[in-house]
């Protein structure tokens, strides 16, 4: 019974580990109904030049979210290039965007960036170590050497962003987020995983439609 107990809790430890690293704080809306005449969302990541990286997987991540949920989801870096919308005024802005037939606008603000150090303490694995040795002496050798090894600083980095959507036509904000992303360990992996969460989000409180396509069966 014990060792289903720890075996239980295990495998929730690594359920929560594969989650998502990007958790939302607050979020605003209008309470309008779902927008389905959209058919071209534009994802924008605003962020400093050292964040090109960044920006570049991020929209690409978030229009490919976008376009598996029915819409064709485009990056403003790849359609546009990294300067061609930086100093256009308002009205510049908007027609330079509405050229490309886009409907809505998902801004995305890299709003700071932490790098944090903290202490991990040591701790025995708690799967028993008894199941893989059959003798005293091995079994206590390792789990002696468990207990007493030395805990370690490791840093890990925070980013906090806001996530808004605007209508492109009528200007007119639809929805805005304030989120965390944890130390993914990758641009990669925090790309995906945002544009996951975030879109999700945005189809739950029910601002876009899902128009993901239904599969008929054979």
């Amino acid at each position: 019974m014990k060792f289903k107990i720890i075996t239980a809790v295990f495998l929730s430890i690594i359920a929560y580990s594969c989650s998502t690293t990007t958790k939302i704080s607050s979020r605003w809306k209008p309470g309008l109904a779902p927008q389905t005449n959209f058919v071209t969302i534009m994802s924008l990541v605003v962020a400093g030049d050292s964040e090109r990286p960044l920006r570049e997987k991020m929209e690409k991540h978030v229009a490919g979210d976008f376009t598996t949920h029915g819409y064709t989801g485009i990056s403003a870096l790849a359609t546009f290039g990294p300067k061609a919308l930086t100093g256009l005024n308002e009205h510049a802005l908007m027609e330079k965007i509405k050229e490309k037939n886009v409907d809505a606008v998902l801004l995305i603000s890299l709003l700071n960036k932490k790098r944090e150090k903290y202490y991990v303490p040591a701790k025995a694995q708690e799967t028993p170590f008894a199941i893989n040795y059959n003798k005293f002496s091995s079994h206590y050798n390792t789990i002696n050497e468990r207990i007493l090894m030395e805990g370690y600083y490791t840093e890990d980095t925070r980013y906090f962003w806001e996530c808004s959507l605007y209508d492109v036509q009528t200007g007119k904000l639809l929805y805005s987020a304030i989120s965390e992303s944890f130390d993914p360990g990758s641009t990669e992996t925090l790309a995906h995983q945002f544009g996951l969460e975030m879109i999700k989000d945005i189809i739950k409180q029910e601002i876009i439609s899902d128009k993901t396509p239904v599969t008929e069966p054979d």
